[in-house]
């Protein structure tokens, strides 16, 4: 049986009951320690004929964790914040290849930067444009496609305040 054991474990017949008969066999007691500030988990493995194994991993990271933006994204932003408008900052990032942290999910491996998900990242981790007013209705325009006309300027900063409640609106 230990001779073969590889080769019975590996048989695509095997049925997986029959694989955990065969644990059940040769395996006395497993002990699991996590180490959350490590962020790895030790299995002890205690086998029937008096032999123990330590394995180590880490430990997967949740969900929430998976589709966080990286932090070094998030520096990038914060310093193109300076020069740049939030659609040209977008438009920089994908032509860099840098993924949105939801692109971890699945099916969604090409998702890209827009305008929008920049300001999400600029309002989420409180960074700070430091481009004027003029930007902004630069930006305004360059993303919502609005025609300025001379006496527009106040329409439209109060088109741009009303939307971005509604994006920000308290849960």
């Amino acid at each position: 049986m230990t001779a073969d054991f590889k080769t019975v474990w590996c048989d695509s017949t095997l049925p997986n009951r029959e694989r955990k008969r065969l644990l059940a066999y040769l395996v006395e007691d497993v002990t699991l320690l996590k180490f959350q500030a490590e962020g790895e988990t030790r299995i002890h493995i205690r086998f029937r004929g008096g032999r123990t194994e330590t394995l180590t991993t880490q430990n997967p990271k949740s969900s929430a964790q998976q589709v966080k933006t990286r932090p070094e994204v998030v520096e990038l932003v914060d310093k193109l914040l300076d020069d740049h408008i939030c659609a040209e900052i977008a438009d920089i990032l994908n032509a860099r290849g840098i993924r949105p942290g939801g692109s971890a999910r699945r099916g969604k491996a090409d998702a890209q930067f827009t305008d929008l998900r920049v300001i999400y990242l600029v309002k989420q981790y409180c960074l700070r444009s430091r481009a004027g007013n003029a930007d902004k209705s630069r930006s305004l325009r360059k993303t919502r496609n609005y025609r300025m006309y001379p006496g527009q300027m106040g329409e439209v900063r109060h088109r741009e305040k009303t939307c971005l409640q509604r994006l920000y609106r308290p849960l």
